[in-house]
C-alpha cells in the first residue's frame, strides 16, 4: 500500500503520521537547543601574558591579561585552520584567544603522531591579512612540528560540549525591535536575544556588548549584527549595527512583511540556533560507538529535514486529522473549510519561506517547501468536496454516506442518425513525388558570390483510394433520468445526485450513399 497517496489510504490518517512526526521533529529541535552559554566549564590560568581579542565591526579590542590571570572558558570554535577559545574574565570582559594562547595541551587526532598530546608554540599565518592557518607545536620528545586545527583535539574534559554551532544565531529581528531594547540592562537583553559573545568594559565606566542575532533592515534586506553601548549605570543608552552578510539580501527586500514576520515571537523561537553544536571524540568514538553516533547523526539529519520542509504543513496537516472529528469544524461547511486550509497553508508557507530566508537557507531550496506543502494541502482536504459527500454535511462524519438505491423520475426517447460501411466497390491508387531543394552558396576568389540549386532526397508517396456503399440509419434512443440516493449511516442526510442512461430501441435504415475513403500507403 502506499501511504503516499491519499486515494489509497485515508488522508485522516496520513495527516496524522505527518503531523506527529513534524511535531516530534520541531520538539526534538526546541530540546536540543541551548540558548545560554554554559557557566560550568573549566577554568584555566594563563602562564604568561596574553591579549584576548574582541572585533566591533572594523574595530579590533585588545584586552592585556597577565600572567596568573583566571579565565573561565565559554566556549570553542573550531575550524579547519584555526581554534579559537571565548573566554570571560573575573572583571566581566568576554573575547577570544587562540588555541596556542590558552594553557591547555591539545592531542593528535590524525595522522603520524596520533594520539600524542603536543604543546601548541606559535600560529602559522598566510595571508596578507596575517590569518591563522595552523600553529607550531612541539611532540613529547621536544620534536618541533606544524598542525592544522582539524587534525588535534583539545586535552580538556567536556570540550565536546562546549563546541559553538557553527551557524549560530541567537536571534532575529528587525533593527527598530532592537533598538527598543534601548534603556535595559544587559542581563535583560540577553534575556530576550541571546548572550552578548563579546563584552567589553570600557575605562569610562561602560560597556560594548555584540550579539549573534541578525538584525534585518527592510530596506535593503541586509542582516547586521547589533552591538550595544552601555552607560555607567549598566542601561544600554545606544545600539549599532554591524553588516553580515546573507544569501538572501537580494531576495528579502522584495518580500513583503519580512521586518513583521522576523518580529514575531514565534519565528525566532523556531529558527534560533543552539549555542552549542554536537560533537565526537575521534580517538574514542570507535566501533560500535562510531556507528551508534553517525546512526544518530543520520536520525537528525532526516529530523531537520522535516523541520525545514514540512514546518509550515503542520497546522494544516492537524486540521485534516481533525476532519475526522465532527464537531471540530461543525460550522463549516466543505468548500468553507477547503478555502480555510488553503489560505492557512499559503500564510503558512510564506511565513516558514521568510523566517528560513533569515535562517541562512539557499532560495531554490523554497521549490521543495512549495511542493511539501502543496502535497499537505492536498492531502488533508482531498476528502472534501467530494460527490458523494465523503464527510456528511449534515452530521459532519466521514464514511457514513453509502450508496442506497436508485429513483426513476424521467423517461425521454431520442433520435438520431448512424452510418456503417456495407461493402467496398472499388480501390484506386495515386503516387507522387517529393524532394528537397537545396541551396548552395559559392564564394569565388574574385569575390564574386553565386548560389545555386539543386534537388535532393527524392521520395515516392502513394496514396489509395477506397469507394464504399455505406447505409443510413435512423436509430431511437431510450434516456432514463435517476435520483441516485445516497443516505448517512448516522443521521441519515439523504444526497441526490442525478445520472441518466441511454439505450438504443429501434433502428430502421433510411437510405444509402457512396462515400470514399482516403488514406497514404
Amino acid at each position: 500500500m502506499n501511504i503516499l497517496n491519499p486515494s489509497v489510504s485515508r488522508p485522516t490518517t496520513l495527516c496524522f503520521i505527518l503531523m506527529c512526526v513534524t511535531a516530534l521533529s520541531i520538539i526534538a529541535d526546541r530540546l536540543m537547543s541551548n540558548s545560554r552559554l554554559r557557566d560550568d566549564n573549566p577554568v584555566v590560568v594563563l602562564e604568561r601574558p596574553q591579549k584576548m581579542l574582541m572585533k566591533f565591526g572594523d574595530d579590533s579590542v585588545f584586552v592585556a591579561l597577565n600572567r596568573g590571570d583566571s579565565l573561565k572558558i565559554k566556549g570553542l570554535q573550531r575550524y579547519s585552520s584555526n581554534q579559537v577559545y571565548l573566554v570571560e574574565t573575573p572583571a566581566g570582559d568576554r573575547g577570544w584567544l587562540q588555541a596556542d594562547q590558552l594553557p591547555i595541551p591539545v592531542i593528535i587526532s590524525d595522522g603520524a603522531h596520533k594520539g600524542d598530546t603536543i604543546t601548541l608554540t606559535g600560529q602559522k599565518y598566510i595571508g596578507a591579512n596575517r590569518y591563522v592557518h595552523g600553529y607550531f607545536a612541539k611532540l613529547p620528545d621536544g620534536t618541533e612540528i606544524e598542525v592544522r586545527a582539524k587534525d588535534f583535539i583539545p586535552a580538556l574534559d567536556g570540550w565536546m560540549d562546549m563546541t559553538f554551532d557553527d551557524n549560530l544565531m541567537t536571534g532575529i529581528g528587525t533593527e527598530r525591535r532592537f533598538g527598543s531594547y534601548k534603556g535595559l540592562s544587559l542581563a535583560a537583553i540577553e534575556s530576550k536575544i541571546g548572550p552578548a559573545f563579546e563584552i567589553y568594559h570600557m575605562k569610562d565606566g561602560g560597556v560594548m556588548a555584540k550579539f549573534r542575532a541578525k538584525a534585518f533592515d527592510g530596506k535593503n534586506g541586509k542582516f547586521y549584527q547589533p552591538v550595544y553601548t552601555f552607560g555607567a549605570d549598566g542601561l544600554a543608552t545606544d545600539v549599532a549595527f554591524i553588516y553580515r552578510s546573507n544569501r538572501s539580501d537580494w531576495l528579502l527586500s522584495f518580500l513583503p512583511g519580512a521586518g513583521f514576520i522576523f518580529d514575531f515571537p514565534l519565528t525566532g523561537a523556531l529558527i534560533s540556533t543552539s549555542v552549542y553544536s554536537i560533537e565526537y571524540d575521534p580517538l574514542t568514538t570507535a566501533g560500535i560507538m562510531y556507528v551508534l553516533f553517525y546512526g544518530l547523526a543520520l536520525l537528525a539529519m532526516v529530523f531537520g529535514l522535516v523541520w525545514m520542509f514540512m514546518t509550515p504543513s503542520l497546522i494544516v496537516l492537524a486540521m485534516g486529522w481533525l476532519v475526522r472529528f465532527p464537531k471540530s469544524f461543525a460550522l463549516l461547511s466543505d468548500r468553507a473549510l477547503k478555502i480555510t486550509m488553503l489560505v492557512v497553508t499559503v500564510v503558512c508557507a510564506y511565513w516558514w519561506a521568510v523566517a528560513m530566508l533569515g535562517w541562512g537557507m539557499f532560495w531554490p531550496f523554497l521549490i521543495i517547501m512549495v511542493y511539501v506543502s502543496r502535497f499537505s494541502f492536498t492531502t488533508a482536504s482531498s476528502i472534501l468536496c467530494t460527490f458523494p459527500h465523503l464527510r456528511c454535511p449534515h452530521c459532519h462524519r466521514l464514511y457514513t454516506i453509502e450508496y442506497s438505491h436508485d429513483e426513476l423520475y424521467e423517461t425521454q426517447y431520442k433520435t438520431g442518425r448512424d452510418v456503417r460501411i456495407d461493402r467496398l466497390l472499388d480501390t484506386d491508387y495515386s503516387k507522387y513525388r517529393t524532394y528537397d531543394l537545396i541551396t548552395t552558396t559559392h564564394y569565388h576568389s574574385d569575390g564574386r558570390v553565386t548560389k545555386s540549386r539543386r534537388k535532393a532526397n527524392y521520395k515516392t508517396h502513394e496514396i489509395r483510394f477506397d469507394t464504399y456503399e455505406m447505409i443510413d440509419y435512423d436509430v431511437t434512443y431510450r434516456v432514463d433520468f435517476y435520483h441516485n440516493h445516497y443516505v448517512c449511516d448516522d443521521c441519515f442526510y439523504d444526497e441526490i445526485i442525478n445520472s441518466q442512461t441511454c439505450k438504443e430501441v429501434d433502428r430502421q435504415q433510411s437510405g444509402t450513399h457512396i462515400e470514399t475513403l482516403t488514406r497514404e500507403t
